[in-house]
């Protein structure tokens, strides 16, 4: 049996979502069984099966950063703020939904929408292959999608850094060497490569 009450479970896990077993799952709500055990009432992002699983505290772990979340026909930047409530987990009151510039009409993405599960495991296409993938759904529309955590691009040929629109690649082949940088966001170049965060974390 945890050491936490059904009130402390509650506050800290219901409405959020937290990692179960690498998978990153929804708990909707909190029952207490014969004998005091206490089980969460979960949906898993991935496939949206429901489950209920016996809670054991060390199971139960806050997800890694989310970032872009391709989501429809646009991409949705995702970032965790100070909440009040305490929260192991991402919910409605510690996220900041960002769209990206000029789709925000598209429909807005949820904290349990299945795209999160992708880009927790860092799955996003290639630059190429997210240009490709615009191109088919835009039809008579302009359409967006991650390529990054931080990064997306629309049919336009547009580049989104975490929602804003920082350069585009005008002509050419769509590769990262033919971005051409909005005044100001040349430096985003460095950002992009692959090894950037590691390094900056080494040395930072």
């Amino acid at each position: 049996m945890d050491e936490l009450s059904f009130d402390d479970v509650s506050q800290m896990y219901v409405e959020s979502v937290v990692v179960y077993n690498g998978k990153l799952i929804y708990v909707e709500d909190l029952s207490r069984e014969e004998g005091g055990q206490l089980y969460l009432l979960v949906r898993y992002l991935e496939d949206q099966k429901r489950d209920q699983i016996k809670f054991n505290r060390v199971d139960f772990k806050p997800p890694n950063r989310i970032g872009y979340v391709n989501h429809g026909r646009s991409a949705w930047f995702i970032a965790r703020t100070p909440g009040r409530v305490f929260k192991v987990g991402l919910s409605n009151d510690n996220i900041r939904i960002t769209p990206t510039q000029g789709f925000e009409r598209s429909p807005t993405v949820r904290i349990t929408s299945e795209g999160l599960q992708a880009a927790h495991d860092n799955q996003y296409p290639s630059l190429y292959k997210a240009w490709c993938s615009v191109k088919r759904e835009a039809g008579y529309a302009n359409a967006c999608k991650a390529f990054d955590h931080q990064f997306a691009i629309c049919s336009n040929r547009n580049i989104y850094y975490k929602g804003l629109k920082v350069g585009s690649i005008p002509k050419g082949n769509v590769r990262k060497s033919n971005i051409v940088w909005n005044v100001g966001y040349e430096y985003l170049a460095d950002v992009m490569e692959p090894d950037y965060e590691k390094t900056v974390r080494t040395f930072g």
